[in-house]
């Protein structure tokens, strides 16, 4: 078995080694540079380590991004997963955020200072270390709260080690020229650099909620068909499906019911400005449909932790919900920034929920209803159901004809869509 040290204080080397003494191939490493080297070195000469033990007060590190950049290696290198190294970090704090975020990155297990070789060999009998990795005790992971993983999520955010969704770059594109007056010609030009995306956007245009008597066959034909304003948004809606993707089976229906709440979100929002005779600047498409991409962050991280060699930790539903309410938004409005969208767009997603006693902007308004339409219409996501939702929107002003109207018009549009973005 092989095992690398990346530490860089003569004591901690020397209780480490003792407890390391089966492990028959031991390199050290005393900085960040030489760990990541000889890390990757022995993926590309497939002499893996099995354990991998790292000093994150090791100066030049002292955080858990050394974590992550070795993960990162392994992806690189498609590693399979029962030759996953085994990740321990060592580290003077007691910080349960520490612990947070260094579960969160990828470690195994984390032991405390000062370093024993008792406790060293305690830690890798828990983790079973007897020849492949094997997952961490999950008791460590079940004492994560929501705060302390939103705490982690936005850190990696803005420390740019999160994988993130791209951003929605041709679809940003289409709206900027909209915005300045650009042409039908223009915007099909833009579209025709993207194949994906131009085939998927004809195909929608022969759907059903678009169709015509004759089928289209060209990108031309698909954007005078939809318009330029609704071209844009079903590029918006192209682009965005292939976010809400997760590998763990259990969430598989939590991203697929996010999908169409955003969805239909994204389309009330748009008829609503249209039903108020709404002007604003905001593209309310756009709002509506990543108005909880903090909510798709922050499941696909709860069901990483849960995947094979991370963890089994079980999250309660309750939980997960009350996480996913409290946390989305200040998530969302950071990976917006991240893509480009302004400061006072990104805030709108931070904080679309409105409370009766505000006075809200026209667009946040129209987002909070959207929000309500929906789940009447039936795509609801989160703790209010369809009968609190209606009452709220009677409260708003929608009697009850007006909402059965929009409420048809909604669950119609989307049920179309279901051929183009199933």
């Amino acid at each position: 078995m092989r095992a690398l040290i990346i530490e860089n204080d003569p004591a901690v080397c020397t209780a480490l080694e003792t407890a390391l003494k089966d492990f028959k191939d031991r390199e050290k490493a005393s900085d960040r540079a030489s760990a990541l080297e000889r890390f990757e070195g022995s993926l590309a000469d497939k002499h893996f380590f099995d354990l991998v033990v790292v000093d994150i007060d090791t100066p030049g590190i002292q955080d858990d991004s050394i974590i992550v950049e070795l993960r990162q290696i392994e992806e690189k290198h498609r590693v399979a997963p029962e030759k996953l190294a085994c990740l321990i970090v060592i580290s003077a704090s007691h910080s349960q955020q520490l612990l947070t975020d260094c579960v969160f990155s990828g470690s195994n297990g984390i032991i405390g200072k000062p370093v024993d070789p008792d406790q060293v060999l305690e830690k890798l009998s828990q983790l079973n270390l007897t020849g492949v990795p094997q997952p961490p005790d999950n008791s460590l992971l079940k004492r994560i709260t929501a705060k302390e993983l939103s705490n982690s999520i936005i850190k990696r955010i803005d420390r740019g080690d999160l994988e993130l969704p791209p951003a929605p770059k041709i679809a940003i594109r289409i709206r900027q020229l909209v915005d300045l007056n650009a042409d039908i010609d223009e915007v099909v030009k833009l579209l025709k650099h993207d194949l994906s995306i131009s085939t998927q956007l004809i195909r929608t245009s022969n759907s059903v909620a678009y169709g015509g008597f004759e089928k289209n066959l060209s990108t031309g034909q698909a954007v005078r068909r939809l318009g330029i304003d609704r071209s844009v948004e079903v590029v918006m809606a192209i682009c965005c499906r292939g976010y809400f993707v997760t590998n763990h089976p259990d969430y598989k229906q939590l991203v697929e019911d996010l999908w169409w709440h955003s969805l239909a979100c994204a389309h009330a929002a748009t008829r609503i400005a249209g039903h108020k005779k709404i002007d604003v600047e905001e593209d309310l498409f756009a709002l509506g449909l990543l108005h909880d991409i903090g909510k798709l962050i922050l499941i696909q991280a709860a069901s990483n932790l849960q995947m094979p060699k991370k963890s089994g930790m079980d999250i309660e539903p309750e939980a997960l919900q009350s996480m996913l309410t409290d946390y989305h938004g200040q998530i969302g409005m950071r990976i917006l920034r991240k893509w480009g969208y302004s400061k006072a767009f990104a805030a709108l997603i931070q904080h679309h929920r409105v409370k009766v006693e505000s006075s809200p902007s026209p667009v946040m308004q129209a987002l909070h209803e959207a929000d309500l339409l929906a789940v009447v219409a039936g795509f609801g996501y989160g703790a209010i159901d369809s009968n609190e939702a209606a009452e709220q929107l009677k409260a708003l002003g929608y009697i009850p004809t007006l909402q059965n109207d929009l409420v048809a018009q909604i669950s119609a549009h989307i049920e179309q869509l279901r051929y183009s973005f199933g």
